[in-house]
């Protein structure tokens, strides 16, 4: 029913200002929370307990390209509720009104075989950071059209499961797929379904709604076959200004007696239509209904702000506005939001405070509460230092007895302190889960799971510092991880397929079809960087050539030497396509002789890089006329290449670890590279007190 809400892009968080300080359901039992659309608003803290992205989760922002998954947008909603002890909705997994474009034209194998990897890379991405405890499944399967090839596709993958061989045809063996699917990826989390016009029952959609939870309810999960793949019944609660309290109360009775699963309300919004009173009757109205109901888990508000809602109305601020929003654009509150303080602030409030859950009490059952404050999730390390580790612990109906530190499976420790923490010393290089996990007076346990990288020491790729003068491949960048030996923006690699060369790192490596074949450095952005460990041979003045590709215009770029920028600005042609290469060059860079640290920096988007050569500058005099004439043939070759140039020349061929594998002598002529494998090379002539260097290929 909803259709994306048209933000401002890059609203920056504001400083509200707001009568009451607390969260309006803090300590109540019951979740009351609201949603983020982009950055989190300066006051979202101090009014709600929970969040859902407003479209960050949905699958057609998450993977837009097939296999290839963006959660930048859903991360900021799930760290809010981490860091503020608050509950994070992953909303949703499956819905028809926003998949990915590619899904709309794509085979039905193709969406089949593709649920199982989309459902398991979000569980593996948000396992690493605590894991979701609650998601919306599926989303509007009765009201919202869903794609044909999408329902046959569900529909094939229900048919194809053995557990499912004693009901084949059911009906709604695509929804149920959605359901078994994830609780086989999220075992614990509580599942959900999603619906709008629910509670006006138009069209009579309720009947058809509680037939499919009954079938979900009624199916076996692929696990161990239990029948408990759906935990909550969602009403959205959009277009209610003319419900009732009896005829909501009726809604909200009728699904539970019919199927016996937890109601939330995941969307509920009012119009001020045709004014705030109207707004705040609807508020006053219906809110009691759902809150006091004993099988009423929580409620989500669908946006807050007057501006920033999907239902923009007339769009006048103050409260001659139509829109949404129960709060003005300056933080103050608008009538139904008032209203909500008051009410929230005379519903009892439990003896503890739990963090905010579904039915929440102080039984003693209540989990204790862990997070990480140190390190950051995915931060990076250098092998060899100290790692401190430190967590808080609270539980809200006992103590906390224990916390223990995990290194995946292998106990670091057991701490019983306080202050829960550990110094680890001995971390390996690679990639570390590290976890928490907190056990109470009870006997109940809650663990916070974080993810980071150990990295060896910054050194030259191949153990060698690229020669200078020389060719550099831009692949060929320093070991030592991100955010010490390269600067990359985005986690894994962009390009796809992903080519077979340094697949643990987060540098985009693309198959390069310049001559010379090998590869190159693409989709590098503004702020990424890369180093390398150099070694000049002699102090002077060198040209440097770049072999770029681009397509736009206004990209920039330099390079450094030491943290000094050694270029200036190096402006980047449009070659009309990234793997249509270009030679810029920058003459008379002065180096000094010895090892240095280059860096290459990217000041545009996009930028692909293939190789960099330092050469001496153009030759003067006989020596110099005799090298210029120097011919080398043939070049790719599959047998041997052939030298010619007046005069006597040495040369020698290195492999690309800079390794001598040939050397020689000759006047006029030399044959070289006939016993050598298959490879690039780069070949060294010298003459007088004059070198060149080039690369060539044998095939």
């Amino acid at each position: 029913m909803k259709k994306k809400l048209l933000t401002i892009a890059g609203i920056i968080s504001l400083l509200f200002v707001h009568s009451v300080n607390g969260q309006v359901a803090k300590c109540k039992g019951k979740y009351f929370g609201n949603i983020i659309g982009g950055n989190v608003p300066g006051n979202y803290t101090a009014n709600w307990n929970q969040v859902t992205s407003e479209n960050a989760s949905k699958w057609g922002s998450v993977e837009g390209t097939q296999g290839q998954y963006n959660f930048g947008g859903s991360d900021i909603c799930f760290n809010w509720a981490k860091n503020n002890n608050g509950l994070f909705k992953y909303h949703n997994l499956v819905w028809g009104g926003q998949t990915p474009d590619w899904v709309n034209t794509a085979a039905t194998a193709t969406i089949t075989n593709n649920i199982n990897p989309y459902f398991k890379a979000v569980a593996d991405h948000y396992n690493a950071m605590g894991g979701l405890k609650m998601i919306d499944v599926l989303n509007e399967p009765v009201n919202t059209p869903m794609p044909g090839n999408l329902k046959a596709a569900l529909t094939a993958g229900y048919q194809a499961e053995p557990a499912n061989a004693a009901d084949k045809n059911n009906q709604y063996g695509w929804a149920i797929w959605c359901f078994q699917v994830a609780r086989k990826y999220f075992p614990n989390a509580t599942l959900l379904i999603n619906e709008y016009n629910i509670e006006m029952n138009w069209g009579n959609c309720r009947a058809p709604y509680i037939a499919m939870v009954q079938a979900i309810k009624n199916a076996p999960n692929l696990t161990d076959g239990k029948k408990n793949l759906i935990d909550g019944v969602g009403l959205q609660c959009h277009g209610i200004n003319g419900l009732s309290a009896a005829n909501f109360k009726s809604c909200i009775d009728e699904i539970w007696n019919k199927t016996g699963v937890a109601i939330h309300l995941t969307e509920f919004d009012a119009a001020a239509d045709p004014n705030e009173a109207k707004q705040q009757s609807v508020y006053s109205t219906l809110i009691p209904v759902a809150w006091e109901h004993p099988h009423v888990a929580g409620i989500t508000l669908w946006g807050y702000i007057q501006g920033q809602t999907w239902i923009g109305g007339n769009k006048v601020t103050g409260s001659g506005g139509t829109d949404s929003g129960i709060m003005y654009s300056n933080g103050t509150d608008r009538p139904a939001m008032t209203w909500i303080r008051s009410y929230m602030a005379s519903r009892p409030s439990l003896s503890c405070c739990p963090a905010p859950a579904p039915f929440a009490s102080c039984n003693g059952s209540n989990p204790p509460v862990v997070n990480f404050t140190s390190p950051a999730n995915n931060a990076a390390f250098t092998a060899g230092t100290t790692i401190n580790l430190e967590v808080t612990a609270t539980d809200a109906d006992g103590t906390v007895a224990s916390v223990k530190f995990y290194d995946g499976a292998t106990l670091l420790t057991t701490d019983i302190a306080s202050v829960y923490n550990y110094s680890w010393t001995n971390a390996t290089t690679g990639a570390h889960t590290l976890k928490a996990v907190a056990t109470d007076n009870s006997g109940n346990t809650s663990e916070a799971v974080i993810t980071i990288k150990v990295n060896v020491p910054q050194s030259p790729y191949g153990g060698t510092a690229h020669p200078i003068p020389g060719i550099i491949q831009a692949e060929e960048y320093d070991l030592g991880g991100n955010g010490f030996a390269y600067n990359d923006l985005t986690p894994g690699s962009e390009v796809t397929p992903v080519v077979n060369f340094r697949t643990t790192e987060d540098v985009d490596i693309e198959t390069c079809t310049d001559a010379g074949g090998g590869y190159n450095i693409g989709f590098a952005t503004t702020g990424e960087w890369l180093e390398y460990t150099v070694n000049v041979a002699s102090t002077g003045p060198y040209d440097l050539s770049l072999r770029l590709a681009e397509s736009g215009d206004g990209k920039m770029m330099h390079v450094e030497m030491d943290g000094v920028n050694i270029t200036g600005a190096i402006t980047v042609p449009n070659t009309t396509g990234w793997q249509t290469w270009t030679t810029v060059t920058k003459s008379n860079i002065n180096l000094t002789q010895g090892k240095h640290v280059m860096r290459i920096a990217i000041d545009g988007d996009y930028i692909n890089i293939n190789y960099l050569e330092f050469k001496k500058p153009t030759l003067t005099g006989l020596e110099g006329e005799q090298m210029a004439s120097m011919v080398l043939y043939p070049n790719p070759t599959a047998s041997q290449f052939y030298i010619q140039m007046s005069g006597v020349f040495s040369y020698q061929l290195l492999n690309m670890a800079g390794q001598m594998v040939e050397e020689g002598k000759s006047e006029g002529q030399a044959e070289l590279a006939g016993t050598q494998p298959k490879g690039m090379y780069l070949l060294k002539i010298i003459q007088s007190n004059n070198t060149k260097l080039m690369k060539v290929v044998k095939e």
